[in-house]
């Protein structure tokens, strides 16, 4: 099996030929970075260990072996829950983007002491994300993992669209994810990467889908600095933003 890049050919993506009416839109819709995560297609790593993703569309649903495409924006994510049981639609209690400190954004404690909480405020309205007892090992459901979860942000710009696909690597990705994404030999808004999945098993036996990354291709820095104006900065800052948004929804 051949390790050799695919040639990269930037016609495959709109946004990056100059005078396109795509590029036009994204120049003037993005301004300001006014996109948000509920504006972006979510494709959630599938439940059971099944290795075929299932992409949500106008039409129905798109099921492929792997999503490809440039990543576009990469960062991080850790939520602490107010009990071990999330409900749908319950806020997280506290949210971290750079997995430092983390900012409140839900009021419901659930079985968490405030008092023991404040013992980790930092004086300017953070927590030190580190240091929180259920950000430590043996703190999740019956004494394993962490309570607190983390997660990575992959947004996939796939060949003629738009608008990048957004993918969570669940704790279960990150041995692969977080290695391949330091590996890489160019920033990664200028890699076109492919996921696939493989079917896993936790500690206690059950079957997961693990996101296996491997890179395609990768841009020159022209298009790569396109990539980065268009797409890269504001989503950056859309996901900055993101504790803000996040706070009373």
């Amino acid at each position: 099996m051949s390790n050799e890049l695919a040639i990269f050919q930037p016609e495959r993506f709109p946004a990056l030929i100059d005078g396109s009416d795509l590029r036009e839109a994204l120049v003037t819709n993005l301004k300001g970075g006014q996109m948000t995560e509920q504006d972006l297609v979510h494709v959630p790593t599938p439940a059971g260990g099944s290795t075929r993703w299932i992409i949500p569309t106008a039409v129905g649903e798109d099921v492929v072996e792997e999503l490809t495409g440039i990543l576009v924006c990469f960062g991080m994510r850790g939520v602490l829950w107010p009990s071990q049981e999330t409900t749908e639609g319950q806020l997280p209690l506290l949210m971290t983007t750079d997995l430092i400190s983390a900012r409140r954004v839900g009021d419901n404690y659930g079985d968490i002491d405030p008092n023991e909480l404040e013992q980790y405020a930092n004086g300017d309205g953070t927590y030190d994300w580190m240091a929180l007892p259920w950000n430590q090992w043996n703190s999740g459901k019956n004494g394993m993992g962490k309570r607190c979860k983390e997660s990575r942000i992959m947004m996939i710009l796939r060949e003629g669209e738009a608008f990048p696909l957004l993918v969570r690597a669940q704790p279960g990705s990150l041995k692969t994810v977080r290695p391949f994404i330091m590996r890489l030999s160019v920033p990664y808004y200028r890699a076109i990467v492919g996921l696939k999945l493989r079917q896993e098993k936790s500690k206690g036996g059950q079957a997961y889908s693990q996101i296996v990354p491997r890179l395609i291709s990768t841009l020159d820095r022209e298009n790569g600095d396109k990539i980065k104006k268009l797409y890269t900065d504001p989503l950056e800052r859309m996901s900055e933003g993101v504790l803000d948004s996040d706070r009373g929804e």
